[in-house]
């Protein structure tokens, strides 16, 4: 059995829950908030598998996978917008205006590396992503100790 507190709070949890979600349907935001989190999770993964490649990268010295590694954050990340058509999906890329060179030459080779991994049906399902023409809107992250070599 569970203890008091333990109850108490999953029972709180629950009830704000219900109060979000009932909050969400009468302001009509409950379409845009699960279309923001299928954004979220599908750059969370993709942070996610960039990071596992950093291991693997055998031409980098250890020096640079920490660096890299510390500086894989999900606000570095680009961009996307989906895109339905009547005969196709996909998502255009929206580059960074403020990422540098070096860190989006750094992205390119991991997600080069982590297609490579891939087993052939993986990559045929994945869905085709083209770069946009418009860079991106959103603005530069606040810089971190360490990071100055991630911005232009």
């Amino acid at each position: 059995m569970y203890p008091l507190f333990q109850f108490l709070a999953a029972v709180g949890r629950y009830f704000d829950s219900i109060s979000q979600k009932n909050h969400k349907e009468s302001t009509g935001k409950v379409d845009k908030h699960k279309m923001k989190m299928l954004h979220y999770s599908r750059r969370k993964r993709k942070l996610q598998w960039r990071t596992s490649m950093i291991s693997k990268k055998t031409g980098w010295d250890e020096e640079k996978k920490r660096r890299v590694r510390d500086a894989m954050d999900i606000t570095y990340m680009s961009s996307e917008e989906e895109v339905n058509s009547d005969e196709d999906s996909f998502f255009t890329v929206k580059p960074l205006p403020w990422r540098s060179e070096e860190f989006s030459g750094i992205i390119a080779e991991l997600d080069s590396k982590f297609e490579k991994t891939q087993s052939s049906r993986s990559r045929r399902q994945k869905i085709k992503r083209v770069k946009g023409n418009n860079p991106s809107e959103r603005p530069k992250p606040t810089l971190r100790d360490g990071h100055e070599w991630v911005f232009v």
